[in-house]
């Protein structure tokens, strides 16, 4: 009989740094910024003169 196979070890991956968690967090504030003031301009074209 053979001998039961073993699941491969996983290796935990490791933390993310600060400078990745503020790279990360500078990124999606521009994100957001570039999303609200595309809906402000779009908005903004409403307004009757």
């Amino acid at each position: 009989m053979a001998d039961p196979v073993k699941p491969p070890t996983i290796t935990p991956t490791p933390e993310y740094g600060k400078a990745d968690s503020i790279l990360f967090q500078a990124w999606l504030v521009l994100f957001l910024l570039v999303i609200c003031f595309a809906l402000i301009n779009y908005l903004i074209s409403y307004i009757p003169r």
